[in-house]
């Protein structure tokens, strides 16, 4: 997986950003300048930013009344086992993407992934966007019983 650790412009940019990954030992959100000295096998990674929440802290650069609000969507970490995937139904700032994550799930760590071009297709909560070209997919799939 190639990691960028250069600074610009953009989300992306704002550091910490940060790395959720699937490894042999469970979920987990890395910052990406960490991301590379994991010692277990990884078997899917994302890199994006910024980091919501950091050992259970928010990020200190958000601002609860930002007028930067977005449809966004993040990920979540409740366990090593357990992840939650959120996209708002209105626009949000970072200050309030992350305090949901902290405060509804509990959330230790949390990464956001993408702003005004989120989608999500939930048919079981009929939310099937189709609204922007895809860039990266995360699929959670179910066995067939």
């Amino acid at each position: 997986v190639d990691i960028n650790l250069e600074d610009g412009l953009g989300n992306f940019f704002k550091k910490p950003n940060g790395v959720f990954y699937k490894g042999e030992l469970g979920v987990s959100i890395v910052e990406s300048s960490q991301f590379e000295s994991l010692e277990e096998k990884i078997e899917f990674a994302t890199q994006s930013g910024p980091i919501l929440i950091y050992n259970g802290n928010i990020h200190p650069a958000f601002a609860p009344k930002s007028k930067n609000q977005y449809i966004r969507s993040a990920v979540g970490i409740i366990s090593r086992e357990e992840v939650v995937f959120a996209i708002s139904t209105s626009p949000v700032n970072f200050f309030e993407l992350a305090t949901f994550f902290k405060e509804q799930f509990q959330c230790k760590m949390a990464l956001y992934l993408d702003g005004a071009h989120s989608d999500m297709y939930l048919p079981e909560l009929s939310r099937m966007d189709f609204n922007q070209n895809f860039g990266p997919i995360i699929a959670v799939s179910r066995p067939l019983k």
